[in-house]
């Protein structure tokens, strides 16, 4: 199995992908005797790593609102791994999580967006991530699938991109695109 090609599948990919790269190494070590200082320092480098990835996983499906997050990306046709970038990025997956511009819970919707989709309560999971599902589906219809463009809307404001017609040049909303689109790519990369 090459360590190269593997696409990791959960925690138990993971592993097995850390594990190949670690045997990698010792046959490495093994072929140039005395080189067990390298050894060490992959091994260390690895497990380091692995620790990392792992707990990111760990911090998604061990949430009790995995489940929820499964149904918006069944309901809105959205990639799960969309989803949660877009919690990560916004709230860090802290449910009770409030912004300096007033925007509230793991989607972090702002209460004027919330009421027009129905929400009443902004820190209940469930209607924060369908509502937050349900806007950023919607944003990226009204973008024609340029998901950039959705993204930068969810951020700013639909109105500003629009007139733009590219992401706004706010540092902040820059930030967010890049950041959601690398933990999606991450995510994905993972499922």
């Amino acid at each position: 199995m090459s360590f190269v090609t593997l696409r990791a599948k959960g925690k138990e990919g993971v592993f097995v992908f850390f594990s190949s790269v670690i045997q990698r190494a010792k046959l490495l070590v093994m072929k140039r005797e005395g080189s067990r200082i390298f050894l060490f320092f992959v091994l260390l480098l690895t497990c380091g790593f692995f620790c990392l990835v792992y707990a990111d996983i760990s911090k998604i499906q061990n949430k009790s609102y995995y489940r929820i997050v499964r149904t918006a990306s069944y309901k809105y046709h959205l990639p799960q791994s969309l989803i949660l970038a877009v919690i990560r990025v916004e709230s860090n997956f802290k449910t009770k999580a409030v912004s300096h511009m007033g925007a509230e819970g793991l989607m972090q919707l702002m209460p004027q967006t919330a009421g027009d989709l129905g929400v009443r309560d902004t820190f209940s999971v469930r209607q924060n991530i369908l509502a937050g599902s349900l806007y950023l589906r919607k944003l990226i219809d009204n973008f024609d699938g340029r998901l950039e463009l959705a993204l930068a809307a969810y951020n700013a404001g639909e109105p500003i991109v629009k007139k733009l017609g590219k992401i706004p040049p706010y540092k902040e909303t820059q930030n967010f695109v890049s950041q959601v689109l690398k933990y999606y790519k991450e995510y994905e990369d993972l499922s």
